[in-house]
C-alpha cells in the first residue's frame, strides 16, 4: 500500500447568490368596498449581511376609477446598522383595460455609525414612480 499525500484543498468560492423568504398577505376590507390592504415581509441573507424589510399599505376608492393608498415601507441592513423609511402615498386610475399608476414619497435613512443617538446620520430623499399596465 503506498500512501499518497492529500492534494491541496483549495478555497470554497465566495459566495455570490441571495436567499430570500418573503411572506405577503393582501386582502379585502369588508366595510369599504373595493378597498383593499396589504402587509408584507421578507429577509435577504447575502454572503455577508443580512437585510429585513417590510411593508403596510392600502388602496382605498376615492372616485369611480380612481384609488388612492398610503403606504408604509421599512428596511434594516445589519451589517451598517442602517435603518431606511418610505412612507408613500399611491394613486391609481383604472379605465377598462388600461391602469395608471402614480406613487410619491420620502426616503429617510438613519445611517447607524455608532450607538449613540448623536453619532448616527441622518439622509432624507424624494422619490416618484410613474407606471402604466396595459391588459390585451
Amino acid at each position: 500500500v503506498i500512501a499518497e499525500p492529500a492534494a491541496p484543498s483549495l478555497p470554497a468560492p465566495a459566495a455570490t447568490g441571495q436567499l430570500d423568504y418573503a411572506l405577503r398577505a393582501t386582502w379585502t376590507d369588508f366595510l369599504i368596498p373595493r378597498s383593499s390592504t396589504t402587509a408584507a415581509l421578507r429577509i435577504a441573507e447575502m454572503a455577508d449581511s443580512r437585510r429585513y424589510s417590510g411593508s403596510l399599505g392600502g388602496q382605498y376608492p376615492v372616485f369611480g376609477n380612481l384609488r388612492v393608498g398610503p403606504d408604509l415601507s421599512f428596511e434594516f441592513a445589519e451589517v451598517q446598522e442602517q435603518w431606511t423609511y418610505k412612507p408613500s402615498m399611491r394613486f391609481e386610475y383604472l379605465q377598462n383595460r388600461l391602469r395608471l399608476d402614480f406613487r410619491m414619497g420620502l426616503e429617510i435613512s438613519d445611517l447607524g455609525v455608532g450607538n449613540d443617538v448623536a453619532d448616527r446620520t441622518g439622509v432624507t430623499g424624494v422619490f416618484y414612480k410613474i407606471g402604466y399596465r396595459y391588459d390585451f
